[in-house]
Protein backbone atom coordinates (compact mmCIF):
# COMPACT_ATOMS: atom_id res chain seq x y z
CA UNK A 1 0.00 0.00 0.00
CA UNK A 2 1.75 3.25 -0.60
CA UNK A 3 1.83 6.12 1.91
CA UNK A 4 0.22 9.39 0.97
CA UNK A 5 2.53 12.42 -0.16
CA UNK A 6 2.14 15.30 2.62
CA UNK A 7 4.42 17.10 0.53
CA UNK A 8 2.79 20.08 -1.93
CA UNK A 9 3.26 20.15 -5.61
CA UNK A 10 5.77 23.07 -5.35
CA UNK A 11 7.68 20.93 -3.41
CA UNK A 12 7.64 17.41 -4.91
CA UNK A 13 8.77 20.18 -8.11
CA UNK A 14 11.71 21.57 -6.47
CA UNK A 15 12.83 18.48 -5.75
CA UNK A 16 13.10 17.39 -9.56
CA UNK A 17 14.02 20.41 -10.51
CA UNK A 18 16.14 22.27 -7.86
CA UNK A 19 14.78 25.72 -6.25
CA UNK A 20 12.87 27.96 -8.11
CA UNK A 21 12.69 31.77 -7.42
CA UNK A 22 9.58 33.88 -7.01
CA UNK A 23 8.28 36.24 -10.22
CA UNK A 24 6.98 39.55 -9.15
CA UNK A 25 6.23 42.40 -11.09
CA UNK A 26 8.81 45.73 -11.46
CA UNK A 27 8.03 48.19 -8.99
CA UNK A 28 6.43 50.73 -10.28
CA UNK A 29 8.28 54.89 -10.12
CA UNK A 30 5.29 57.39 -10.47
CA UNK A 31 8.05 60.19 -10.24
CA UNK A 32 6.12 62.56 -7.84
CA UNK A 33 9.17 63.69 -5.67
CA UNK A 34 11.81 65.46 -7.00
CA UNK A 35 15.45 63.64 -6.50
CA UNK A 36 13.71 60.10 -7.44
CA UNK A 37 16.18 57.70 -9.67
CA UNK A 38 16.57 54.42 -10.98
CA UNK A 39 19.87 53.54 -12.57
CA UNK A 40 20.98 50.02 -13.69
CA UNK A 41 20.26 48.23 -16.95
CA UNK A 42 16.78 49.11 -19.69
CA UNK A 43 15.33 46.28 -19.98
CA UNK A 44 12.17 46.56 -21.90
CA UNK A 45 10.41 49.37 -23.50
CA UNK A 46 6.69 48.90 -24.47
CA UNK A 47 3.36 50.51 -25.31
CA UNK A 48 1.21 50.16 -23.20
CA UNK A 49 -2.81 51.56 -23.53
CA UNK A 50 -4.13 53.89 -20.91
CA UNK A 51 -7.80 54.09 -19.69
CA UNK A 52 -8.46 57.17 -22.14
CA UNK A 53 -7.77 54.85 -24.97
CA UNK A 54 -4.53 56.65 -25.92
CA UNK A 55 -0.81 54.69 -25.88
CA UNK A 56 1.77 55.33 -23.20
CA UNK A 57 5.71 53.86 -23.38
CA UNK A 58 6.46 52.02 -20.57
CA UNK A 59 10.24 51.10 -19.21
CA UNK A 60 11.77 48.59 -17.36
CA UNK A 61 15.17 48.75 -15.54
CA UNK A 62 17.01 46.23 -14.05
CA UNK A 63 18.55 47.36 -10.79
CA UNK A 64 22.13 45.71 -10.80
CA UNK A 65 23.09 46.47 -7.47
CA UNK A 66 19.79 45.02 -5.98
CA UNK A 67 18.22 42.79 -8.41
CA UNK A 68 15.22 44.72 -8.41
CA UNK A 69 12.92 45.51 -11.75
CA UNK A 70 11.48 48.40 -11.75
CA UNK A 71 9.07 50.01 -14.53
CA UNK A 72 8.17 53.45 -15.38
CA UNK A 73 6.16 55.33 -17.84
CA UNK A 74 7.23 57.74 -20.48
CA UNK A 75 7.01 61.64 -20.64
CA UNK A 76 7.58 63.88 -23.87
CA UNK A 77 11.30 64.40 -22.42
CA UNK A 78 11.75 60.84 -21.63
CA UNK A 79 10.61 59.28 -24.83
CA UNK A 80 12.35 61.87 -26.46
CA UNK A 81 16.14 60.93 -24.92
CA UNK A 82 15.63 56.91 -24.04
CA UNK A 83 15.55 55.25 -27.45
CA UNK A 84 15.30 51.38 -28.89
CA UNK A 85 18.74 51.69 -29.52
CA UNK A 86 19.40 51.65 -25.62
CA UNK A 87 18.27 48.70 -24.41
CA UNK A 88 20.77 46.58 -22.42
CA UNK A 89 22.61 49.51 -22.14
CA UNK A 90 23.09 51.36 -18.09
CA UNK A 91 20.94 53.83 -17.71
CA UNK A 92 20.70 56.39 -15.39
CA UNK A 93 17.05 58.40 -14.85
CA UNK A 94 16.87 61.40 -12.13
CA UNK A 95 12.91 63.46 -12.16
CA UNK A 96 14.53 66.84 -11.47
CA UNK A 97 11.42 68.55 -10.43
CA UNK A 98 8.58 70.29 -12.33
CA UNK A 99 9.24 73.54 -14.66
CA UNK A 100 6.11 75.54 -13.99
CA UNK A 101 6.69 77.79 -16.83
CA UNK A 102 5.60 75.08 -19.31
CA UNK A 103 2.01 73.56 -18.51
CA UNK A 104 -0.90 71.87 -20.24
CA UNK A 105 -4.05 72.37 -18.31
CA UNK A 106 -3.29 72.20 -14.70
CA UNK A 107 0.24 70.11 -15.17
CA UNK A 108 3.44 71.31 -15.36
CA UNK A 109 6.37 69.60 -17.26
CA UNK A 110 8.61 67.00 -15.60
CA UNK A 111 11.78 67.58 -16.08
CA UNK A 112 14.72 64.87 -16.13
CA UNK A 113 18.21 63.97 -15.97
CA UNK A 114 18.94 61.02 -18.21
CA UNK A 115 22.11 59.55 -18.86
CA UNK A 116 22.88 56.46 -21.19
CA UNK A 117 26.32 54.21 -21.41
CA UNK A 118 27.90 54.07 -24.67
CA UNK A 119 28.02 50.36 -24.75
CA UNK A 120 25.73 47.63 -24.58
CA UNK A 121 25.97 44.78 -22.15
CA UNK A 122 24.95 41.28 -23.41
CA UNK A 123 21.30 40.02 -23.07
CA UNK A 124 22.12 36.92 -22.64
CA UNK A 125 24.06 37.93 -19.01
CA UNK A 126 20.75 38.54 -18.10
Amino acid sequence: MATPSTASPLDRERALYGDMEERTEPKFIDWKQAGTSVSGVLMKIERIGMEDGGEVSRYTVLALDEGQEYSFLGTYQLDQRIRPSDLFKRIDVRYEGEDQNIRRGENAMKVFRVRVWSKRLDPAQF
